[in-house]
């Protein structure tokens, strides 16, 4: 009988032991903590708002002025509103690639994200804001381009 008292008493004081020990931890993690404060970081750039546009004017400047066109546009970043894509151009393979593009008219717009290639075809109808890179090859360049599909023909896209 006394041993099973004092085996009684000893899982107790056990039991004591570990609770304390943890509420000592606890406490100490919790005090570690009390003289730090959170200061949030300061963003590196802010993008301005995009130039809303309309491609035949920018075309037009382009080939009567390149120089004042560069000046106005290369740079900024541009928004197209209601494009229908004329051409969509894929490197081959079943990836996206970052030389996947499209056209249209004499626009050629690089994608940020490549898979969203995989979203549209000839016909589709997008919205678009990108970088200006003035014309090369006869062609206006607008690079970093994010997209909108708001209808037209649209590829079903298998995602991932």
């Amino acid at each position: 009988m006394f041993f099973l008292i004092n085996k009684w008493t000893l899982t107790q004081a056990m039991t004591k032991l570990i609770v304390s020990l943890l509420v000592v931890m606890l406490v100490i993690s919790l005090s570690g903590c009390a003289g730090t404060s959170f200061v949030a970081p300061q963003p590196l750039m802010i993008r301005p708002s995009p130039i809303i546009v309309e491609m035949k004017p920018v075309y037009d400047e382009y080939i009567s002025n390149t120089a004042a066109a560069d000046a106005k546009y290369y740079g900024r970043r541009l928004q197209f509103t209601s494009l229908t894509v004329d051409k969509v151009l894929r490197t081959g393979g079943r990836a996206p690639s970052v030389n996947d593009n499209f056209m249209v008219g004499d626009f050629k717009f690089i994608l940020r994200y490549p898979s969203d290639v995989e979203k549209m075809s000839e016909g589709t109808l997008v919205d678009v804001v990108g970088e200006c890179r003035g014309m090369m090859f006869g062609y206006i360049l607008i690079v970093d381009c994010w997209i909108k599909v708001i209808g037209g023909v649209v590829t079903p896209w298998m995602g991932y």
